[in-house]
């Protein structure tokens, strides 16, 4: 939550009453973030990791359930395409693809499953929201990373809304969610 995004995201749960616990690898983000939200009367604590790391992961929301006693939301909104070097498949490099495919998919299993994991030890269900994009639907030229990796969110948010159904609870059940916030290119 360091980012546009995923800022505009955090200070808006804590406007509606949330206690936010503020995730990016930009420390400075994160302050910025953090300040913004208990400035304005909200509750806020910041941790810095990496989402492209399960171990990071791991670490932030048990730092997180920690400090704050609980979880119940966990937003994955980390994400982005390399669009300064948006260029077909068949030119790409591997390691823009590898960093693609590490932000935006394997950021979503990461953090869905350290907070499901927590969620059904807590026993009162919970909400995981990964952000995709409608180009996660449609693909894009010259996106073919970040559209394999935004579908791959969207049918994982499917099968864990299978996978968690038995954990679902009359009142709290989990809910998987995921926004399109970018436009159809």
């Amino acid at each position: 939550a360091g980012g546009y995004i995923g800022s505009f995201t955090a200070k808006e749960f804590a406007a509606r009453g949330a206690k936010v616990a503020v995730f990016d690898r930009n420390a400075e983000g994160v302050e910025k973030t953090v300040g913004e939200i208990n400035a304005a009367g909200g509750t806020a604590i910041g941790v810095t990791g990496d989402v492209t790391s399960s171990a990071s992961v791991d670490e932030a929301v048990k730092s997180a359930v920690e400090r704050m006693g609980g979880l119940d939301i966990m937003v994955h909104a980390a994400g982005g395409s390399a669009r300064d070097e948006n260029r077909p498949l068949v030119q790409q490099t591997d390691e823009v693809i590898d960093r693609i495919i590490k932000v935006n998919l394997y950021g979503a299993f990461y953090t869905a499953r350290a907070a499901a994991r927590i969620m059904i030890e807590q026993g009162r269900g919970g909400r995981i929201i990964p952000f995709s994009s409608v180009i996660g639907y449609n693909g894009c030229r010259n996106l073919a990373d970040y559209s394999a990796a935004k579908g791959g969110v969207i049918a994982m948010v499917k099968s864990l809304a299978k996978e968690l159904g038995e954990y679902r609870r009359r009142e709290l059940g989990f809910v998987f969610q995921f926004y399109n916030l970018v436009p159809d290119l």
